[in-house]
């Protein structure tokens, strides 16, 4: 791959600003045809959107990782993505070994999939977004869009708005266990409410709302009675 040399004080057009190491610059146009034809990952419009802000806003601070044994991307091809929206004329390039074909795509495939197994704390996400937002940061080098960022408020005053659950008083002697019952068939959910008494539920299924299903806790006492004198069939007196 060919070489553009890059001087920190006067950077050649089209660059962007660079704050990660990198073995060198390389042409994005050359990039382009080294793409890895076995990246199983692709690249929303917003995700490359979300990107792009980072990149205009912070600058480049991951290099595209290119491999020596074949010559192909193995990490950074949303980042190619971008810079050729941009209109990038090169980007920062590490130069990486891999033993084999194998060893390539297992990376390749393992860059975007231990990212996607991070979990985030909410909480403490909208307690740092408010924090750059009182700062006069702007939210999308953080890689969110006001609207999603208005959201994460909106419930964020939501939960602050819920009252107080009471806790259970339980008196001398008193202990709760239940059991939970799953029914994947309406039929059968119906028969068990009849059964066991279950008054005043609500068997609409919403397409509004996505319900899937309906729960309520019942009287373990009422289940007891059911299982201990089951109801007979009226016409074959057989147990129902």
């Amino acid at each position: 791959m060919s070489d553009i040399a890059q001087n920190p004080q006067n950077p050649p057009p089209f660059v962007p600003k660079i704050y990660c190491t990198y073995t060198r610059l390389v042409p994005t146009a050359e990039l382009d045809a080294k793409r890895h034809p076995r990246n199983p990952n692709t690249h929303s419009a917003a995700q490359i959107a979300a990107i792009a802000a980072v990149f205009e806003g912070n600058g480049v601070r991951q290099s595209i990782v290119v491999s020596n044994r074949s010559g192909l991307i193995t990490r950074g091809h949303g980042r190619l993505d971008t810079a050729l929206m941009l209109g990038y004329e090169a980007m920062p390039v590490d130069f990486q070994d891999y033993a084999s074909e194998q060893d390539e795509i297992a990376d390749m495939v393992a860059d975007n999939r231990l990212s996607e197994l991070a979990e985030i704390d909410e909480k403490k996400l909208v307690e740092v977004l408010k924090e750059l937002e009182a700062a006069g940061h702007d939210i999308e080098l953080a890689g969110f869009t006001a609207e999603e960022f208005a959201k994460l408020m909106d419930v964020d005053e939501e939960i602050a708005n819920i009252a107080e659950i009471p806790k259970m008083q339980l008196q001398a002697f008193e202990h709760y266990d239940y059991l939970a019952f799953m029914f994947k068939d309406i039929r059968d959910w119906l028969r068990v409410i009849q059964l066991l008494k279950v008054a005043k539920v609500d068997f609409s299924i919403s397409r509004k709302t996505q319900k899937i299903g309906i729960g309520r806790v019942i009287n373990g006492k009422i289940l007891l009675d059911r299982l201990e004198n089951p109801p007979r069939d009226p016409v074959a007196g057989t147990v129902q």
